[in-house]
């Protein structure tokens, strides 16, 4: 009688065993397979991420249209066109909208920080030189840009008077409508 209550004891303790070991190996298979999903995610984002990367143009080059006395180019404001929106060639119809108007557009090309293209949500117009943001609020106002988008950061490394930033929210621009 005791030897069959040991033998029936081992026999649950082994079936007990053998349901941990089952559950165990339930557990760690699941845990690789999230972790393996988790993998593809951040390897399909990196790769997305990359190819907009390779299909934004970095249009750095100078234009120059026509001949301008120096009192016109003197009163004519200097500015820089970033894509900072992702969107490829957003940067050049906001420079040829921009020359249409009489503004001097000196550079334009895709917003790097870090050698890396970086986005932002609402363009934003930035008066380098003028405290009071005169020559911001002007190109803002010609693009369609809210006021509260305008600011003043001085950079007198920078030659220009003004430097448009352009956001996800290009579409509502006049020089995209």
């Amino acid at each position: 009688m005791f030897l069959a209550i040991k033998l029936e004891i081992s026999k649950i303790a082994k079936k007990k065993k053998k349901i941990i070991d089952n559950l165990t190996k339930i557990l760690l298979s699941t845990i690789i397979f999230i972790l393996l999903g988790a993998n593809f995610i951040f390897i399909a984002s990196w790769v997305i991420h990359e190819l907009q990367i390779l299909s934004v143009e970095d249009n750095s080059k100078v234009t120059v249209f026509h001949s301008i006395s120096a009192q016109e180019q003197n009163t004519r404001l200097k500015v820089e066109v970033f894509n900072a929106c992702g969107v490829k060639n957003v940067a050049k119809m906001m420079t040829d909208f921009l020359r249409d108007n009489n503004v001097d557009v000196v550079y334009y090309g895709n917003y790097l920080v870090n050698n890396r293209i970086y986005s932002i949500h609402k363009t934003l117009v930035i008066d380098r030189k003028h405290e009071n943001r005169r020559s911001a609020k002007r190109i803002a106002k010609m693009i369609d840009v809210k006021e509260k988008y305008v600011i003043h950061q001085l950079s007198p490394e920078r030659e220009v008077d003004v430097t448009i930033l352009i956001g996800k929210d290009y579409n509502a621009l006049k020089a995209f409508r």
